[in-house]
């Protein structure tokens, strides 16, 4: 974890010797008066925060801190401000018990975020606990937010945004501006969603992070949105409502994530759902799972377009593992697998109409899908492209029941794909194998990434989609 390496060289060299930066001590014994040393640390968040500037470390000593984390300014570039928990499980912020106001019906209350990084730059913060409250990244431009723990929040005391559906929600982080990152945390035990992103943001990025037992409503875990945002090595589990709902999300990137056991106050719906034009955004290596909501879906394109979905896992879902709703198209499907599902794939209408309605050019390449596709009579399919599917009912898995989907050496399905140069990644055999996993070659893992001692990694990579798309436009 990042907290810890920074913690280690600061006891080498000293902290003033990081890129000249300042030393603040913040500890609840303090004094705001005094001069913020290790021998007179300041008391509250609130002086520490109007002193900061320029590379200057504000570390945080145990306690819990009853104000919101605020910065007077932004940092600079190569130079930021970064506020930092002393130890791994020290500095908690927690919420206050003043109610102020409503907005929209959800009550607003003093202090209702631990961090508020509204409108400001280059800010880090590190290694605390909210308790309670959420981060609001409002209008922010190049934060980092890592190793923090959000859990408790309650509606009213999160951080208010507006989802990509236009309604007014409590979320546990609200991530606007651009080229945020939330890493190697955990958001957990919230009524609301995770994680609302701004559909006018720009290269927000969730990495590494554990979400669980979250949208206790039927909120979606993560509200993603927006140019350019990624979720990457995430766990999304046991939550109320679907794990991620992406509406408005241009040229982003959802890969390697773990998502599963959700939806249990959401029936019908779709675990993961895009929508709108995606512009060649990629959902890829994902494992999708065990739908908890009557009728529920896996992995839903609603209407949407310009989307490249490619080796994803879906099972154990009641209704279509991959449905596929008209008007839309334009995407490029391949080496997906799909188990225990009510049917693999559904091509269907959005709405309900006396005309027909088009999926167009979308490419379907070297999926392997043991329950079938079912086409609606509303449905018309124009200049698709079907290339090395598979339907076989008995693919030959290691072992499904387990969740391992890579195929055994005597699968029907084995070199079975086509060698499709334009989706062409490299295989082991004569011929591609169908699905998600290529036998001979290393299998991937989703999900968070883990050190030796139980914490997230800080630093995990995107495997980056590399494929052409046709666009609609």
């Amino acid at each position: 974890m990042k907290i810890r390496a920074f913690l280690a060289l600061a006891a080498i060299c000293g902290v003033a010797g990081l890129a000249s930066a300042r030393e603040l001590v913040v500890d609840p014994r303090g004094d705001d008066a005094a001069a913020g040393t290790d021998a007179a640390p300041l008391r509250t968040l609130a002086a520490a925060g109007a002193l900061a500037t320029n590379g200057d470390v504000c570390l945080v000593r145990p306690g819990r801190y009853i104000e919101p984390l605020r910065p007077a300014q932004s940092g600079r570039p190569g130079r930021p401000i970064r506020f930092m928990s002393a130890s791994e499980d020290g500095a908690v912020l927690a919420r206050p018990e003043v109610q102020d106001g409503a907005t929209g019906g959800v009550p607003v209350r003093a202090g209702a975020y631990g961090v508020d990084l509204t409108g400001r730059g280059q800010i880090e913060v590190l290694g605390f606990t909210l308790d309670g409250v959420g981060a609001n990244l409002a209008g922010a431009r190049h934060c980092l937010i890592e190793g923090v723990t959000i859990r408790g929040v309650t509606a009213g005391w999160g951080a208010i945004a507006t989802n990509a559906g236009g309604a007014i929600v409590s979320a546990a982080l609200a991530m606007g501006g651009s080229d945020n990152e939330f890493r190697g945390g955990t958001i957990t035990a919230c009524d609301g969603p995770a994680v609302a992103m701004a559909t006018n943001g720009a290269g927000q990025r969730i990495v590494n992070t554990l979400i669980e037992d979250v949208g206790r409503g039927g909120a979606a875990a993560l509200y993603v949105s927006g140019v350019g945002a990624q979720l990457l090595h995430c766990t999304v589990r046991a939550c109320g409502g679907p794990a991620l709902e992406a509406v408005g999300l241009r040229n982003g990137l959802i890969e390697l994530n773990d998502l599963g056991g959700c939806g249990r106050a959401a029936a019908g719906a779709a675990l993961l759902t895009l929508d709108g034009d995606g512009r060649g955004t990629a959902v890829a290596w994902n494992w999708i799972h065990d739908a908890r909501g009557a009728g529920m879906s896996g992995l839903r394109l609603a209407g949407a377009q310009n989307l490249i979905v490619h080796h994803n896992v879906i099972w154990n879902v009641p209704g279509a593992a991959l449905r596929v709703e008209a008007p839309g198209g334009w995407h490029v499907i391949y080496h997906n697998t799909t188990w225990a599902a009510g049917v693999s794939v559904a091509l269907v209408a959005d709405a309900a109409g006396t005309n027909r309605l088009a999926l167009s050019s979308c490419r379907f390449v070297n999926n392997l899908w043991p329950a079938g596709v079912v086409t609606a009579p509303a449905v018309e399919m124009r200049q698709a492209l079907w290339q090395g599917n598979a339907t076989n009912p008995a693919p030959g898995f290691v072992d499904a029941a387990a969740g391992d989907f890579r195929l055994t050496t005597n699968s029907p399905c084995v070199d079975a794909g086509a060698q499709a140069s334009e989706v062409l990644d490299e295989y082991a055999g004569s011929a591609p194998d169908p699905g998600a996993y290529e036998l001979g070659r290393p299998a991937w893992v989703a999900g968070c990434e883990r050190t030796e001692d139980g914490s997230q990694k800080s630093e995990v990579g995107s495997r980056k989609t590399e494929v052409g798309i046709q666009n609609s436009e």
